[in-house]
């Protein structure tokens, strides 16, 4: 009987556990996925869409610059098959994603402002390793199919 009743107190431990884990996976938010967590997050209603037409642009002429570009375009292009060009023209009109280095010590080393509309992807950041962890912020906001090695046909890439 005492471990019938043993048996019958776990399964309702058991049970209170599920239903809580559960209730707290329903309640995560997108910002609670990121890694590392944004400080601040806005959601807006528009999606930018990475197409074959997508360009990178830089705002500076740099070397570290475009090794930062190249290492996005390395990361994109395998599931993607896009060619992915990088520019330094100044004032792309749409379907782009321009990084930039900006005078901004509120950023500190690491931190970055990442906008996203249908038209671009903007990636502003005090420092170049600002860029680089708002580059692994866009990878993780694409679908994770992303990380494929090979081309995935048939699949909108949406930010």
């Amino acid at each position: 009987m005492a471990s019938r009743v043993g048996f019958v107190s776990g399964f309702l431990l058991l049970s209170i556990l599920l239903v809580t884990s559960c209730k707290k996976k329903a309640e995560r938010t997108m910002a609670d996925t990121l890694i590392p967590k944004p400080s601040s997050i806005e959601k807006a209603d528009e999606n930018f869409e990475l197409k074959n037409t997508t360009s990178i642009y830089i705002a500076q002429d740099d070397p570290e610059m475009a090794s930062i570009a190249s290492y996005l375009v390395d990361k994109l292009k395998p599931a993607t098959g896009f060619p992915l060009l990088i520019s330094t023209q100044s004032n792309p009109e749409k379907d782009f994603i321009f990084l930039s280095l900006i005078a901004d010590e509120t950023l500190g080393e690491e931190g970055y402002q990442l906008v996203v509309d249908e038209s671009s992807i903007k990636l502003l950041a005090n420092k170049a390793a600002g860029l680089f962890r708002g580059i692994q912020t866009i990878r993780q906001l694409l679908p994770v199919q992303i990380e494929s090695t090979t081309i995935q046909k048939e699949k909108d890439w949406l930010v």
